[in-house]
């Protein structure tokens, strides 16, 4: 587990040399239960602004989403997830401004939309994946069970498997369109 900086004060600026070309934590694909989010969420919610944040319950939140892809917003998990909606924007606030915690919670999306590219217009086909993976970059993490959905850590590696990824799906299925998410929180999924 990683060590926070102590108080608000100590966090790294915006601007700070803290390494932000690459996220601490290794992917996990299985999705986050929204019910785990629900306590830290409302200790923050009750705090209002980021800067009445205490460290130690940031930690709380960052530990639970270290390396998180997915949240589970369904059923039990739904009271979690939206507490965790509701603080997104000062959530995201606070990462763009402490990149040390950021890094732990940084991941890349890149999806493809199965209704493009080659065949029947409209229909909902899987893309043809790469032939190679290159083997310097992260590898492919698929996000459920689709085959239109990858995810990789951020930061410069994240990124260039992204854009690997985007491109060589693309030459394989011409037509298809592909987009690439670089976000500091995970996506929330209702099934």
């Amino acid at each position: 587990m990683s060590s926070f900086p102590s108080g608000p004060d100590a966090y790294p600026g915006p601007h700070s040399d803290v390494d932000f070309e690459r996220c601490d934590a290794p992917l996990n694909l299985e999705p986050l239960p929204g019910a785990l989010l629900l306590g830290p969420c409302n200790k923050l919610l009750k705090r209002g602004s980021r800067r009445n944040w205490p460290q130690s319950e940031v930690h709380e939140l960052a530990a639970l989403l270290a390396g998180c892809a997915t949240i589970s917003g369904s059923g039990a998990n739904a009271a979690g997830a939206w507490a965790f909606t509701e603080l997104l924007d000062e959530w995201s606030s606070f990462l763009l401004e402490n990149p040390e915690v950021r890094k732990q919670v940084d991941p890349v999306y890149v999806t493809a939309d199965p209704a493009t590219g080659t065949g029947i217009p409209g229909a909902l086909a899987a893309p043809a994946m790469p032939q190679h993976w290159p083997a310097n970059l992260p590898p492919l993490m698929p996000v459920g069970n689709c085959g239109c959905m990858w995810t990789f850590p951020g930061g410069a590696q994240g990124h260039a498997a992204a854009a690997y990824l985007s491109g060589a799906l693309r030459e394989r299925n011409p037509g298809l369109v592909v987009r690439v998410v670089a976000s500091p929180t995970p996506q929330i999924e209702y099934s």
